[in-house]
């Protein structure tokens, strides 16, 4: 893996003349992956694609601790805005790993919602604004959660090997895509509420991806991704 860390100039001079960082200070560390025995270079790694970034921001006035960082992977939403815009989710790094965090968009003031420990990410509101599903991963387990603004949660599925989690419109239902021993996908959907899961797939060896709702929350939709398909094609189900 390579890691290159990015810093904006005006910090950067004031890094190299107090070898200390101003208050404000935000730089940026991506990661690639690696490669090796390319044509130019056979018995050594050159970088590959991005596989994630965190940017490290300090800022007391917003931080208890002065500081906090932000994990953007390549396979997360790392930031969902309140569809009345008053207020955004966001993964968020704590002592228990990392965490779900809120920020007013008006006053800029934030604070951390979920302190389960482990990893919790995917933060996605519901369509009325009133709760936040997410995915809580605790010793290999990953359980979709529901909370509410206060920070009051509660499990709702058990979706080891989850795709993603999409609200329908009217905040009823929860898709799901969790995934079989053989690396497979099925959809179900649940209530926000807990209740025992709706399958509405079930193929064996074909993997649903990505399920999210049609606007008139009429059908369940997709991707369809058969093994060794050319292209993925869409499902309502």
């Amino acid at each position: 893996m390579f890691q290159i860390a990015l810093m904006e100039p005006v910090a950067y001079r004031y890094f190299m003349e107090h070898q200390d960082y101003a208050e404000g200070t935000m730089f940026v560390l991506n990661f690639y992956g690696s490669r090796q025995r390319l044509s130019t270079n056979r018995s050594r790694f050159v970088m590959a694609e991005v596989m994630g970034s965190e940017v490290h921001m300090l800022d007391s006035a917003r931080f208890k601790d002065g500081h906090n960082f932000f994990n953007f992977g390549m396979d997360s939403n790392t930031a969902q805005v309140m569809p009345d815009g008053r207020l955004a989710a966001y993964e968020c790094a704590t002592v228990r790993g990392t965490g779900i965090c809120l920020e007013d968009l008006v006053s800029g003031a934030s604070r951390e919602l979920i302190r389960l420990p482990g990893h919790n990410r995917n933060p996605v509101f519901s369509p009325d604004s009133l709760f936040i599903a997410f995915v809580a991963e605790v010793s290999g387990r990953q359980i979709v959660t529901v909370s509410d603004h206060i920070g009051h949660s509660w499990p709702v599925a058990d979706a080891t090997g989850i795709d993603g989690v999409s609200w329908s419109p009217y905040a009823v239902w929860l898709l799901l895509a969790p995934q079989r021993a053989d690396g497979s996908t099925d959809v179900f959907r649940i209530t926000g509420g807990g209740t025992d899961p709706q399958w509405l797939t079930q193929t064996p060896r074909v993997s649903e991806r990505s399920p999210y709702y049609s606007a008139a929350d009429k059908y369940a939709m997709g991707w369809v991704l058969p093994p060794r398909a050319a292209k993925s094609q869409d499902y309502l189900g």
